[in-house]
């Protein structure tokens, strides 16, 4: 009977956890408007991004959550959801668009590290994995004018 109990407590968490996961559909446009999703965020997650909407973002989207993010779009229409980094109001530029702490999955988004006619150069890495993590899952996106490595794999991903 003890046993039954305690299989019974475990089931009712596990799916406590699966129920608390949650899609929050983050629109497009807002400066940080991801970057604010992601710091609203609980583990487990998942952030829609919107067709062919832009994100315009400052500095780097610090990863310290399980997230995932799905862009609703997709690479054959030509509208993934963008995610343009522009410069904080110093001027200055982040060294990467994403720092990912933790476990971390993204889908169908599209990835530019240009920075514009003035500044004339590209961004150094998109993705920067800087802690140790169990799972990086990158599918579907597209990268383009990054100068060193789109991801940096500064730590051990399983």
């Amino acid at each position: 009977m003890k046993k039954l109990t305690t299989l019974f407590l475990l089931t009712m968490i596990m799916a406590t956890g699966v129920l608390a996961q949650t899609e929050t559909n983050v629109p497009g446009g807002q400066l940080n408007a991801l970057n604010d999703a992601v710091l609203a965020a609980d583990s487990g997650d998942v952030l829609i991004l919107e067709a062919g909407q832009i994100y315009p973002n400052e500095g780097s989207i610090d990863i310290a959550k399980d997230i995932t993010i799905m862009g609703m779009g997709s690479i054959e229409d030509g509208n993934l959801p963008y995610v343009k980094e522009v410069p904080a109001a110093d001027g200055t530029w982040a060294a990467q668009s994403i720092q990912v702490l933790n476990t971390f999955k993204i889908y169908n988004v599209f990835f530019n590290g240009y920075r514009g006619e003035e500044e004339n150069t590209n961004n150094d890495r998109c993705i920067r994995v800087n802690e140790p993590i169990d799972t990086l899952i990158i599918e579907g996106c597209v990268f383009e004018q990054y100068r060193k490595r789109t991801v940096a794999l500064n730590k051990a991903v399983d």
